[in-house]
């Protein structure tokens, strides 16, 4: 069974563009405990219990309590060593991204659904066609997708925001204009889980990976402008580079990161 784990950065609003989504895909469970180990090998050397759930807005933007303790440098160290502890892992990591391109500038100002959820359906179905195609290298294999838990639950068990993303992965499979004739998609369990991310490793990778390519990755590969503040964030994307998906050519641009402008007149 192949396993992606799936986190957002971003939000699905024009003002907050790019949104990002990223996968870390493992096709060998043992590789689970594995990641388990190492995440918390790196959270114990900086004395951090090895239960913490590292979420990246907080490491970034200090002072978190978490992190309130840490020099600037101590958490760059931190950092680093947790992109060497996933460099040594058997995990590929795709991220798809919707950057904001001519949007009409009423559409910024106001709040409006149906672009937020042309975002969500664009940056979910880039990310399943590429996970899928991995999936279809594996004829026999079924796919799980885990998705970090997204905002308060309700009575049914998920929030409003976990409940559309369900849908929109759903409508993806089914619709998607390079997914719907992929026979991987009917061997991808549904529906779609959501789990705790101090559970598990890779999730928090994942959250990692997508914060990395909204502040340097889409400046590494498409020419998009990203903020650099405290943190050299292309120094870590550049670490955590190698971890991607790439073509059998090395190119990481539509294979391991793939963008959509989005542009509303």
């Amino acid at each position: 069974m192949i396993i992606a784990f799936l986190d957002e950065s971003g939000k699905p609003s024009i003002k907050e563009l790019p949104f990002i989504v990223s996968a870390v895909i493992v096709d060998d469970e043992s590789v689970l405990a594995e990641c388990e180990s190492q995440i918390a090998g790196v959270k114990v050397k900086y004395g951090f219990p090895a239960g913490l759930e590292i979420h990246s807005k907080d490491l970034f933007h200090p002072p978190s309590p978490t992190y309130k303790s840490m020099t600037i440098d101590q958490i760059d160290a931190f950092v680093c060593d947790l992109i060497e502890a996933v460099s040594n892992l058997n995990v590929r990591i795709i991220s798809s991204a919707v950057q904001r391109g001519n949007v009409n500038p009423a559409l910024v100002r106001g709040s409006n659904q149906s672009v937020r959820r042309e975002i969500l359906s664009r940056a979910y179905e880039l990310l399943i066609e590429r996970i899928l195609k991995i999936v279809n290298r594996r004829q026999t294999d079924w796919l799980l997708m885990i998705h970090d838990f997204v905002n308060v639950q309700n009575s049914s068990g998920h929030s409003a925001d976990e409940s559309e993303i369900n849908d929109t992965l759903e409508l993806a499979l089914s619709n998607g204009a390079y997914i719907r004739n992929n026979p991987a998609r009917f061997r991808t369990f549904t529906p779609f889980l959501f789990a705790d991310s101090s559970k598990y490793g890779c999730l928090q990778i994942a959250d990692l990976a997508s914060y990395l390519v909204r502040r340097a990755g889409l400046t590494n590969v498409y020419g998009v402008t990203s903020d650099k503040k405290k943190f050299d964030y292309k120094k870590y994307f550049d670490l955590l580079w190698k971890k991607f998906d790439t073509s059998p050519s090395g190119q990481i641009s539509g294979w391991g990161i793939k963008v959509w402008t989005l542009n509303i007149s």
